[in-house]
């Protein structure tokens, strides 16, 4: 089969589903035989494999020649897969992504063979990478905002599903494919900002519920989010909440408040330098500066209870010894934090991602990527990484350097995903562990064969899968897997190959493009396999034009010698001017005398010139044949006789045809104008003899051939010819008479 067959399901909520499958597995005249229907479940694509199987087949022993019905050949796939517009969006998208990666990675090696450096990639590499894998990380957000504006409800998994893909490769690039091209700089700040940009916290609309208010230190929540945007880094927003504590009736209050926004403003932010020493410098003293606060907290703060306590007695509004209590405690946290107290920093945290960033920042403000390992030790002491969660496995083994731990556990949350990973980890050449380079290969083989496997759910992207294979070192397998799935459309012209919405969903192939692929593989035989069974379909059709054409594609003579029979048969049946109108549609090229020489590159398998030139003969054959009625009609005698004698002496056409032609010119023979000459009429004669012994030689012995089969034919089987031979011998015969007689 050239093609797996199709199915098609409809749905409703309240009807059951209904499954149409073609071919048709009973034909109307099947009804009586008894046949099963044998089903296997595919977990992977969640689907069915269903096959019909007839009840004697499993009863009898099994029959090398027994013939099989087309249903019976037949594999009927069944799965409730529905192509999503927005899904095969990034499937293109990505494919056109990983295609651009392939080629500047064989531009570097190719420049690295000429310089002789087989190492790492360098720097500019590096940048390209970078570039490459950034656009995985846009592709996927685009697919995110499609979802959600088609309809959040309707897939929800989905949504999720990409969300947690974004999370991942983003983090992924972060790491292992820095733009600088190098990743020696420090890491902080963009770690923070990642954390910052998968999970927003804490709540904008909690921000301005609290700027909107004429007192916000006086709101419950007010120094749990100030603590929480410097967690987050966010020292902007957390200033403009402390700004109302320095308008407040105590002066010492004010003053401390007014230092505690002056040094968050002056915090140093390792973006805010261009050289590292600098930034070292600005932070040890900014540590200082927080620390000399630090001290000096609990002797300022006596004096804003003196001051309140003051303010009490003498009857004035005062604040209440308890939220001043709240008030120094919550500085204090805040101060801490500022130090990079490593407690009071964790201690604000509300998961081990949080952690991580906020260690970062405050604790570990000049950590790089190679000092990670450390800093996520400590981290997580106090954080454990939640190990039922993929995600959080997927981030702690992007952040260890475990590429293999990561790989596994992708694959488990989308092919997608672990096919891309692990191309871009190959590339870099950032595997963990120390393996040879044809287990690295096979690493990759295996992952981007289980992403093909996802996409072969959509059968409209085969020609993605081809690429997909074509990148792997035993993608061949799967290349002819792939090309025996199509359906090879005849109906599709040759520049002509736009496909609307109904074809997008089809694996639907053009007979020229089909034949392009298997060359450029070396799969010309898996080319003359199909273009047979598409032969056997057009033949099925009666488009016989292109069933020779495909045959002559595939170098199958035997087939052109049977579809050569079926036309003398459908001349039989329907009379000439049907025959006509059949050969009419084989290609003119094909029908000339010197196609082979024209077309040297015709056949696949390379015929024999002997080949060649008899399934030639057979095309000849029947062009001039329906020529021969044509002049008959026009009444140009002379050109009729003309190509009898040549379709017969030059043998040109088969020997079963030979009486017939005789018949044929029997008209001509009684004619009152000697058309025919002595010297054609003792070859007429020779041909009559030769077809009416059928004899022929075979490995030095003489065997027996029936070449009146056609003849019989026309007469249903009632005469075994031999009346219209002696008619035949009798017309040469009085022929030559005439012509001897003339010439005397």
């Amino acid at each position: 089969m050239n093609q797996l067959p199709s199915s098609s399901t409809s749905t409703s909520t309240s009807n059951p589903i209904s499954i149409q499958l073609h071919p048709k597995p009973f034909s109307s005249n099947q009804w009586n035989q008894s046949k099963s229907i044998q089903i296997n479940w595919d977990k992977k694509r969640n689907g069915l494999a269903l096959s019909i199987i007839s009840s004697s087949s499993i009863l009898s022993k099994p029959n090398q020649n027994q013939k099989l019905s087309i249903s019976e050949q037949s594999i009927y796939l069944i799965n409730s897969f529905h192509s999503n517009p927005s899904r095969r969006s990034l499937i293109t998208r990505s494919f056109e992504i990983f295609s651009s990666l392939q080629k500047v990675v064989a531009v570097c090696e190719e420049e690295d063979h000429l310089k002789n450096q087989h190492q790492l990639p360098s720097s500019s590499q590096f940048k390209y990478y970078s570039r490459i894998a950034h656009q995985y990380v846009i592709s996927l957000k685009d697919y995110l905002n499609q979802l959600e504006q088609e309809d959040e409800e309707s897939n929800p998994d989905e949504i999720d599903l990409v969300i947690q893909m974004i999370e991942c490769f983003s983090l992924f690039v972060l790491v292992f494919v820095p733009e600088d091209g190098r990743g020696d700089g420090i890491f902080s700040e963009q770690f923070l900002d990642w954390v910052n940009r998968i999970n927003p916290q804490p709540p904008k609309e909690e921000g301005e519920e609290l700027s909107n208010l004429s007192l916000p230190y006086e709101h419950v929540n007010f120094w749990p989010y100030i603590h929480a945007c410097l967690i987050r880094g966010h020292l902007t927003q957390s200033t403009a909440l402390l700004k109302p504590y320095t308008k407040t009736q105590n002066p010492t209050l004010n003053q401390l408040m007014t230092i505690t926004i002056s040094l968050i403003n002056k915090t140093p932010r390792s973006t805010q330098f261009s050289q590292e020493n600098s930034f070292i410098e600005a932070l040890y003293q900014f540590r200082q500066s927080v620390d000399r606060v630090l001290l000096n907290l609990d002797q300022e703060m006596e004096m804003i209870f003196k001051l309140e306590e003051e303010r009490k007695k003498q009857g004035n509004e005062s604040m209440d010894e308890d939220d001043l209590l709240y008030l120094q405690a919550s500085l204090k946290i805040l101060l801490e934090i500022l130090s990079g107290d490593e407690n009071r920093v964790s201690e604000a945290c509300y998961d081990w991602k949080e952690a991580l960033g906020a260690h970062l920042l405050w604790v570990y403000p000049t950590c790089k990527r190679d000092g990670l390992g450390p800093v996520i030790k400590t981290v997580t002491e106090n954080w454990p990484i939640d190990q039922t969660s993929i995600t959080d496995r997927l981030t702690s083994s992007i952040l260890t350097g475990s590429t293999q731990t990561l790989i596994q556990e992708s694959h488990s949350l989308s092919p997608w995903l672990s096919c891309h990973l692990i191309d871009l980890i190959s590339k870099l050449g950032i595997l963990e562990e120390e393996s040879e380079e044809s287990e690295l290969e096979k690493m990759r083989e295996f992952y981007v064969f289980e992403y093909l496997d996802e996409l072969s759910l959509d059968q409209g992207l085969w020609r993605l899968m081809i690429a997909y294979a074509d990148t792997t070192k035993f993608g061949i397998h799967w290349i002819k897997s792939i090309l025996r799935r199509l359906i090879i459309d005849d109906s599709i012209e040759e520049g002509n190959q736009e496909e609307g919405e109904g074809k997008k969903t089809k694996a639907t192939v053009n007979v020229l493009e089909f034949k392009e692929i298997c060359e450029r593989f070396g799969l010309e035989d898996e080319f003359c396999r199909c273009t047979k069974i598409l032969t056997k379909r057009l033949i099925k059709e009666r488009k016989f034009g292109s069933a020779i054409a495909y045959s002559i594609r595939s170098g199958d003579l035997k087939m052109i010698r049977r579809i050569t029979d079926l036309l003398l048969i459908e001349y039989i049946n329907e009379g000439p001017e049907e025959f006509a109108k059949l050969v009419d549609e084989i290609p003119s090229s094909l029908l000339h005398p010197i196609a082979p020489k024209l077309r040297p590159n015709l056949f696949q398998s390379g015929p024999s010139d002997q080949e060649s030139t008899h399934h030639n003969d057979n095309l000849i054959f029947l062009s001039r044949y329906r020529d021969l009625h044509s002049f008959y009609l026009k009444g140009d005698k002379k050109k009729v006789i003309e190509i009898v004698m040549n379709l017969l002496i030059g043998q040109i056409a088969p020997k079963e045809w030979w009486c017939i032609l005789l018949i044929d010119l029997l008209p001509l023979l009684e004619d009152e104008e000697m058309l025919v000459n002595v010297t054609d009429t003792y070859e007429l004669l020779r041909c009559l003899e030769e077809i009416t012994l059928g004899l022929e030689e075979s490995n030095q012995t003489r065997i027996r051939i029936d070449y009146l089969v056609y003849l019989k034919m026309i007469l249903k089987n009632q005469s075994d010819g031999s009346k219209e031979i002696e008619i035949i011998r009798y017309s040469l015969a009085r022929n030559l008479s005439r012509c001897l007689t003339f010439k005397y």
